[in-house]
This record gives C-alpha cells, structure tokens and sequence, in this order.
C-alpha cells in the first residue's frame, strides 16, 4: 500500500511541475489565446486579424508578424487572403506590436 501512495504523489509532481507546464506550451506557428501559452512567450494577431475572422499565433523572437503553421513573417513580407494583399509593418506611431495591414492602409 505504501508503494501505490509514493507512486501517486510522485505522479502529482511530475505532472505539475514546471517542465511539464513547459511541454504544453504551443510551438510556434500554432494558435494561441495569450503570451504564456507559447514556448516563445510570443502570441501575436494573425494576417487574418485585418479582415475581422483573425487568431493569433505564436511567433519567434527573431520575426515580426505572426504566420499560422510557421515562424512567423519579417518586416515587408507580403501575404494574400483571397484578393486582399497584407504587408507585415511596424505601426509604432500606434503604440502597437508590428503586425499585417493592408496594403494600401
């Protein structure tokens, strides 16, 4: 009995310690709802964000914009959704992350 007791707890402090917080952090380029969710520690508005329908996805420290399914885009990276053309920019006369906008915004 006294086995099955160590057990548990030794399962209670595997499953609640700071490596297994970490190991359900997102990868980048997945979905993600707030900073700490993202071994990054980066979540950001999608392109999609410009057209009303948008996530958020977790980035690189090293890129500017967020991607679904990758890294995340530089500075002038252009991405289409649909017919509508977003470019990456850095809006800092906002008080804003960089992010996509429209090409002509």
């Amino acid at each position: 009995m006294r086995l099955a007791v160590s057990s548990c707890l030794w399962l209670l402090l595997l499953v609640s310690s700071p490596a297994a917080e970490a190991a359900k952090k997102k990868e980048n380029g997945q979905r993600c709802t707030a900073d700490a969710g993202c071994k990054s520690d980066r979540c950001r508005p999608g392109p999609s964000h410009q057209l009303g329908d948008g996530h958020s996805y977790c980035m690189a420290a090293d890129r500017k914009c967020a991607l679904p399914s990758l890294d995340g885009a530089d500075l002038g990276t252009k991405v289409y959704l649909g017919d509508t053309e977003l470019v990456c920019r850095d809006p800092k006369q906002f008080g804003r992350h960089p992010q996509f906008y429209r090409a002509q915004e």
